[in-house]
Parts: structure tokens; sequence; C-alpha cells
């Protein structure tokens, strides 16, 4: 029986130095441990090296610095021992940071061992206290009574803690933010130009467009590998970036004197408001989007130079001067040319996505015909139908449905009633939200029917797919047709 060794060391490579410090460390100790550069040998092969280290070791200690958590290649190592231990009581994973970062995810709530700043001896002895299974020291602690009567030493106080300044610790701690999330944006834009590329080849794309518009543009006519990866750029907006921007806004509010000394701080708060109030309004219902920027339609872009004025004040104390950035131009500044030619490259672009998504969903609903079974093709076609319910609402001017608003809310109106009445507690949380969510489009006070008609359609498309387990028959699909056509018609006119 293979005997185990007590460690697997994981680390990224840019971190060797670290690891091999803490290797050298814990086996001066008399630990064993798997370290890939003094066990990994040539001629060996790698994955089954990770593999054989992983399975034959006890627990798994974490080289946490930026590189390791922005890695793809480092998640798999202490994910089998998460899994083996997700509540953390058999301490299999042991973090041990050696550099300002900030775990995010699964890995955030496990205890670190912390070494930013201390000394070599202070950090052996730090180490080597984290490894043991209990905290107790091994010295009795001083009384915290009555002082002895021994007579007290008359010099100064020893190892007297130096106060802390906490608008500094703010900075650093802002800092240590745009260090991890600009490693995640730098790797999520790697993946985004993969994308782009696979795109513009594929689909012969014949004219420019920004990112975000391409891949919402595009995504219906995504192949499967391109899928995933619209995914893995999604996660990353979804996860790392979405935690980080929260938490500098939760910085800058807590500490409001950070402004005092960094002229960018009312900027850069402008831009995390306006970020994260389009990822809550947005994002997070728009499946089609995997990246979320902001500043260049709205003009409330990321204040780069904060980052220097950052390293002005740490490394002086002194506020950082304010620098003038010249207001750059870009395509909606069009708009100070003439209105006109802004609206009409507007509805050029708006009625390409439209001819996209119509072209889509009359392929998937063909392909439903051929494969009723393929529910990759039946979730594409429900995705397809929704992100057109939200262009085409939105789309047609109140006024322009007159008079057949009118003939069109009473069936509405009846088909939400029926929906109510058919869904039942267990029924899935897609079918509870959609018929909520309809019910209240259409029974909004103080709303139009024009508006309560548009606010229907997304709702109408969840619904229709799940009609006849509801037992309404074809009810959903024949409101939800015309319904769209009528839009559709206003559109065109």
């Amino acid at each position: 029986m293979t005997r185990l060794r007590n460690f697997f060391i994981s680390y990224n490579r840019a971190d060797e130095r670290w690891a091999e410090w803490i290797a050298w460390t814990v086996a001066d100790a008399g630990y064993t441990h798997y370290f890939q550069k003094w066990d990994f040998r040539p001629g060996g092969n790698f994955v089954l090296d990770m593999q054989k280290a992983a399975a034959e070791s006890e627990r798994t200690l974490l080289v946490l610095t930026t590189n390791y958590l922005q890695s793809l290649y480092t998640q798999p190592e202490w994910a089998a021992a998460f899994a083996r231990d997700p509540t953390g009581e058999k301490r299999l994973i042991v973090p041990v940071r050696v550099e300002r970062c900030e775990p995010a995810g699964m890995l955030k709530s496990i205890v670190y061992c912390d070494l930013v700043d201390l000394g070599g001896e202070d950090a052996r002895t730090t180490l080597l206290a984290a490894l043991q299974p209990s905290g107790k020291p091994a010295a009795p602690p001083p009384f915290p009574g009555v002082s002895s009567t021994v007579a007290a030493f008359p010099g100064p106080a020893a190892s007297a803690p130096a106060l802390v300044d906490p608008v500094r610790l703010a900075a650093q701690e802002l800092r240590s933010i745009f260090a991890t999330s600009g490693t995640t944006f730098a790797a999520q834009a790697r993946l985004r130009d993969d994308l782009s590329a696979r795109i513009h080849k594929r689909l012969r794309v014949p004219e420019h467009h920004e990112y975000e518009e391409l891949f919402d543009l595009y995504f219906h006519q995504l192949q499967p590998d391109e899928l995933r990866l619209h995914r893995t750029i999604r996660a990353y907006t979804e996860s790392v970036l979405h935690e980080y921007n929260t938490r500098a806004l939760q910085l800058l509010e807590r500490e409001p004197r950070l402004a005092d000394f960094l002229p960018s701080v009312p900027a850069l708060k402008q831009h995390l408001i306006l970020w994260l109030n389009k990822f809550d309004r947005l994002f997070v219902r728009t499946a089609s989007m995997c990246l979320l920027y902001v500043g260049v339609e709205e003009r409330v872009g990321f204040p780069s130079q904060i980052e220097n004025e950052l390293e002005h004040y740490l490394s002086t104390g002194a506020p950082a001067p304010k620098i003038e950035v010249p207001q750059q131009r870009d395509e909606y500044m069009e708009e100070r040319r003439g209105r006109s030619e802004s609206y009409e490259s507007f509805r050029r672009k708006q009625l390409a996505r439209l001819h996209a998504l119509e072209q889509r969903i009359a392929e998937l609903t063909a392909a439903e015909v051929l494969w009723p079974a393929d529910e990759f093709r039946r979730e594409q076609l429900a995705t397809t139908e929704e992100a057109y319910a939200r262009l085409i609402g939105p789309w047609v001017a109140p006024g322009l449905l007159h008079p057949d608003e009118e003939v069109w809310l009473p069936p509405l109106e009846t088909l939400s009633r029926e929906v109510d009445a058919a869904i039942r507690p267990d029924s899935s949380p897609e079918v509870l939200e959609a018929g909520r969510e309809l019910r209240l489009a259409v029974f909004a006070e103080n709303s139009t029917p024009h508006f309560k008609l548009a606010g229907a359609l997304p709702y109408l498309v969840a619904l229709k797919s799940h009609e006849q387990e509801l037992g309404l028959g074809s009810a959903v699909s024949d409101v939800w047709r015309g319904l769209s056509t009528l839009f559709r018609s206003r559109i065109y006119d």
C-alpha cells in the first residue's frame, strides 16, 4: 500500500521561488511532500505525475498569489481536495498567502495562513504553526491581571506596535483589487479576441462591431465549441469581475477620505455604480451577453489614471496631483455632427440584428421539427425568441399599435389568468417566475395597453415551451405569434 505524503504543494510557475522556500521549510520541519520542481523529473509524464501527487498526498498546500488565483491550470489541483472536504473540517486545503491578493469563490471561505510583510524567521514560525492541528502556544501566555510587584524595566516598552493609517490600508486594498481584476480582465480579453476571430472567420462578418454588440448579435449562431468559450468569458464577468467591482465600491464608501488623496475617486465611484447597475438590470437577464463594458456609450469609463495616483500616494504619502485626461473621441460623438445621421446608423444596426434573429428562429424552428428531442436546439430557440421579444418590444413607439392594442389586451389578460390557474406548486422555477412576471406586466397599475403588451412578450416565450404540460394547448403560442407579428409589422411600416 502506498504511503501518503503530508502535502502536495500547488503553485503557479511564476511563484516558484516562494514555493521552493515553503517546500524546504516544511521538509526541514520533518514533513513529507510532493513538489513539482524536485519530484517531477525529465522523461516522466507530467499529467500522470500531477495525478499521483494529488492522489497520494494527505493535504494540499496552496501558494496564494494573484498569479495562482487567475491561472486556469491550478484550479483542478485544489478542486479534488475541496470535494473531499467541502466544510474544511479535515483541513485538507491549507492556503498560504505570500502576496496581497483576495481569494474569490469557494476559496474565499477557507482561512489562509498569511505571510505577507513578514520577515524570514517570523514567516517560518507562522507557516509551521499553521500546519499544526492546534493553535495552542508552547509557552504559557502572560498573566493579564494585576501587574507583578517586581520592579518594571525602566527603559522603553519593547516592540510597541506602529499606528496603522486606515486610509493607507484602504489604498493598499484598492491596489490589490485592481491587480486581481486587471489580471482577470486580461485573461478574459484573450478569450474575447479568440471568440471574435472565430465568429468573423466562420460567418464572414462584413462590418465592424463593438465586442458587446458582436457577441449579442451572433450569439444565436454560435457553434457548441464557441458557445463554451462564450460561457467561459461570461463566467469571468459573473464571478471575479462582479465580486471585485462590488468590493471596490464598498471600499470607497467605507473610506471616503481616499478622495482627499486620489483625485479620480469620484469618477471611479461613478463608473462602478454604473457597471453594477448594468450588471443587475441587464447582464444577468441577457444570456447573449458575456462581456460588460461601460464607458463608450455612457461616457463613464474606468479612470485609468487612478492607478498612477495610487502608486504616488503609497510611495510618498502625499495627495496625488490631479491630471486632466482629454476626452477621447468615439463613434457615439457623431451625434454632435447631427442626430439624424446617428439615428440612421443605430437603426441600420438594429435592423441587421432583427434580420439575424429572424433567420436564426426560422432555422431552429425547422430543426425542431426534424429533431424534436434535441435539447440544445430547443434551448437555443427559446433564448433566440426571448432576445427577439426584448428587441421588438421597446422598439415600437407608443401610439403605433393603436387601435390593435385594445384588441389584443383582453385575450392577453385572459391568458394570464389561465396560466395562473394552470401553474402548480411543484411547477419549475422558470414557469413560476414567467407566470408571475406575465401577471405583473399585464395587470400593472398606471401602465398603458402598449407597455403591457410589450412587457408581456419575453414571458410568453418562456411559457410557450411549457404550454402542453400546463394543459393550455396552443394558447400561449397563438398569443405570442399574433403579438410578435403585430410589433414586427409596425417596425417595417
